[in-house]
Formats: structure tokens, sequence, C-alpha cells
């Protein structure tokens, strides 16, 4: 779930939208998308308030395009200073709540005039809202999400599951989700054609204050970058190229990496693989042979809940293990999904023409001509109009 809060502070000249990111690294990529997005669309100036590493990341990082009317202020953090011992090992940035007393550092000239939260998916939201639902049995419906799949116990990350073990994070994390559901107004990076039902849980969360449907908003690497993908992908027919990545987070043991590595190579399917180090490494170790083939591995990657939605709602997926300790996954188990999803299959072809039908959604979402707009189109504009 993607979070950042946006401050909307008064001025004579232009607005100033001040833009605090969820620290974990898989939102930077919206996360700068929708600043970026915000200049165009609107004459403002967009403060990015973040610690003095994750600037100096983001500044260094593929994603980073300078913008004159995009600036830095840094807030400083010491561990020892706000009582924290430690930060994990697998974190690159500090926790959220963490950053609450440094704030005051950051000198603002008059105070914010609304404040908005930035969001995915209302399933993650509701299970960290009301934790105790996770141990009524191996497979449970959401106390304030009905309307969503039940789920079972092995489909959860390891920060959900272990509830025991996590007290201590889950209440900082339930405070900060809470502080959302008081703002003014919550953007959600979909489209109302896609997620009406996550929509449906934000608007009755929220008790009619607006929620805005303006995504999906990503961002591109720079061109210098982007271009040697763009050329090798340019050399394989279209929809024949398979994407591995299991989000910014998460990831599997070096066993399951090993196989799913195996059986990827011998699907012979092209594929790009957005890969971390396996579960039980620092997420800033050097690559390790023995966790794959290095020379088609790129570097990155958390996904949780998003293979059951796509599967059951979407009909676009088709869930290959569950769970990280009791998934055994051999490479042939793997090569055979791939070419299932990918070949000429019949279930290969349903899931192209609802992916066609996706894409033909989300494409229709940003139309703007004959004075009609599509729905992230017209969200953004009432979104402008209310801050206005």
């Amino acid at each position: 779930m993607a979070m950042a809060e946006l401050k909307v502070v008064p001025d004579n000249r232009k607005k100033r939208i001040i833009m605090l990111r969820f620290m974990a690294h898989g939102h930077l990529n919206p996360f700068m998308a929708l600043a970026r997005k915000l200049v165009q669309r609107e004459n403002c100036t967009i403060t990015i308030v973040n610690t003095p590493l994750d600037i100096q990341k983001l500044k260094s990082s593929f994603l980073y395009h300078s913008e004159a009317n995009m600036s830095f202020a840094e807030v400083p953090f010491n561990t020892a200073e706000y009582g924290i011992r430690r930060i994990q090992r697998t974190q690159k940035n500090p926790p959220m709540n963490s950053l609450s007393v440094s704030l005051k550092h950051l000198q603002i000239s008059r105070p914010p005039s609304g404040s908005l939260v930035w969001l995915w998916y209302g399933v993650h939201f509701s299970l960290s809202l009301n934790i105790s639902q996770i141990e009524s049995g191996e497979e449970f419906s959401l106390l304030d999400f009905t309307e969503a799949l039940r789920l079972h116990q092995i489909q959860l990350g390891r920060d959900l599951k272990y509830v025991d073990d996590a007290v201590s994070f889950f209440s900082p994390r339930k405070r900060q989700f809470l502080f959302c559901l008081s703002s003014d107004a919550i953007l959600l990076n979909g489209i109302e054609e896609l997620d009406k039902m996550g929509a449906a849980y934000f608007h009755r969360r929220m008790g009619g204050r607006p929620v805005y449907m303006i995504g999906p908003v990503c961002s591109f690497p720079k061109k210098e970058v982007s271009s040697d993908f763009s050329a090798w992908l340019d050399l394989h027919p279209p929809r024949s190229v398979l994407y591995v990545c299991f989000g910014s987070q998460l990831t599997i043991l070096p066993s399951q990496m090993r196989e799913l590595a195996k059986g990827s190579k011998e699907s012979g399917v092209a594929f790009i693989w957005v890969i971390r180090p396996p579960f039980g490494f620092s997420a800033t170790a050097e690559f390790d042979p023995e966790w794959g083939s290095y020379h088609w591995l790129a570097s990155g990657g958390r996904a949780v809940f998003n293979s059951q939605f796509l599967e059951t709602e979407m009909g676009v997926c088709l869930e290959m293990a569950r769970g990280i300790e009791s998934a055994t996954v051999g490479s042939a188990h793997v090569a055979r999904i791939i070419r299932t999803v990918m070949g000429r299959t019949d279930m290969g072809l349903e899931m192209s023409r609802r992916e066609g039908e996706i894409q033909k959604k989300m494409e229709g979402a940003f139309q703007q001509r004959d004075g009609l707009k599509g729905s992230s189109v017209s969200a953004m504009d009432d979104f402008l109009s209310t801050v206005k």
C-alpha cells in the first residue's frame, strides 16, 4: 500500500504542496509520478519532505528527473535521539511513525489548509485496523470489508501472520491508518472502472468526505536508462515477455528463488526479473551466484494480496503457490505455469483477452477529447477544484 501525506499551504503567488512519502522503497515510483502530475496540472510548487538519506537516494535514482517547481526539505533523523534502538536490516528507511518528532524541524511559514492521504488497496488497511480477525481461523472474512474475498492464513505476509511478534509494529501502524481516515480527503491510486469495491470501502470509512480515484499513477526511468530496456523489448513480439516481481519489500527463500530461476529459464519464455536478495539476507546484500544465474537478473523488488484479486476478480492471473515457508515449488511446475499463462492455451488466450479489456479501461480513464474526460482525469479535476 502506498501512502503519502499531502498538505496544501496557502500562498498569494503559487500553491505550495508538501508531500511526505511513506518510508518504503516501492512507493517511490508512484509518489514521484503523482508529484509530477500535480506540477503539470496546477500552477504550484512541490516540496518533498524526507530524511537526508532518502533524499540522497532519490536524487541518485534512475527515477529522478529534475523539475523546476519541485524541491526537497530534509528532516533530521537520529535513532538514539528518538528512542529507537535499531532499524531492521531489511529496511532502507526509518518507519513513518518515528519521523513525527523530526517534522517539527521543518519550517512552514503558514499552517496547512488541508491534508490528504494517498492509498492503495483496502484489504491491507482493513487487516491492520482489525488485527484480531487474523486469529479467527485458517480462513476468514474481513470485519469491516465483508464484500471482499475471504482470506487464508497462508496468504498473509509475515508482518501480518505473526501477530504476537509484531504487536509493537501494529500499534503505530494502526494509529497512522486512523490518522489517514481523519484526513480531509483520500486519493486512491486506481481507476473507478476496475476497483469499485475498494473505492466503496474507503468512501464508507471516510464517512462522506471525498475519495478521488486518480490512478493508476506510475513514473518512468530516465530516457538513457529506459532505452536499454526498450531496445531489448523491441526484439520480442507483443505479449511475449514475462515480468517477474515480488514488489518492493517481500521476497522468497533462496531455495524457492533457485527453482523459480531454473523454471523460468526452462519455460523458454523471455522474461525480466526484478529481484531482491532472498529471505534471510540484507536488502543491500551483494548478489550471490547460489541464488540463480546472474546474467539475466536485474535489481529491485512486494505483493501481498494482489494474486487473489487478479485471479478471482480480474481473471488475469494463475496462482503458482502460497506461503513462503510452506510452498515447495519445483522448476518443472514453474515452467508449466509460465507456459500455460504465456502460451496459446485456452487459459492463456482468455487471460490475454481480459488483459486487453483492462488495458482499454486504463487508457480510457486518462482520455480527454471532444469535451469528454476519463474517470481519472475527472477525479483529478475535482480534487484540484476542491483544493482551490
